[in-house]
């Protein structure tokens, strides 16, 4: 069975072009083009994360969801309103910095064929992908 919180995870690296050479995904190594918040974070100039192996960015990507899914992040969705569990997918994407309805058409997409579940929707609860 497939990990559901991986499967988001791998949606949000093929949507940020993990695999594209020229992408700033692959380039820094970071699918989940994590920001930095710290000053001690190896960043490039418009602050995303740069890691040294993709297994590395690919953990804190996982990390990343795993804390914004449950609420315990300052991350906001629409209107500005903090993740909770209960908040749809699409918020989450927002979070992320995909503000319009086409990534997120993308990711609910690529999560439905990788789970092989077509009743996930845009207001799928993130709940949904607590491991």
């Amino acid at each position: 069975m497939v990990n559901r919180l991986e499967v988001l995870a791998d949606a949000l690296g093929k949507l940020n072009g993990i695999h594209d050479p020229e992408s700033t995904a692959y380039r820094n190594r970071n699918p989940g083009l994590l920001i930095s918040f710290s000053l001690r974070k190896n960043a490039d100039a418009k602050n995303v994360r740069m890691f040294q192996h993709l297994r590395d960015g690919y953990e804190a990507l996982l990390a990343d969801l795993r804390i914004k899914i449950r609420g315990k992040s300052r991350a906001r969705g629409k209107d500005g309103a903090k993740l909770t569990p209960e908040s749809p997918i699409s918020d989450l994407l927002i979070a992320y910095g995909h503000k319009n309805h086409m990534p997120a058409d993308y990711v609910v997409s690529f999560v439905r064929r990788a789970l092989q579940d077509q009743s996930i929707r845009m207001s799928t609860p993130l709940s949904f992908f607590m491991e």
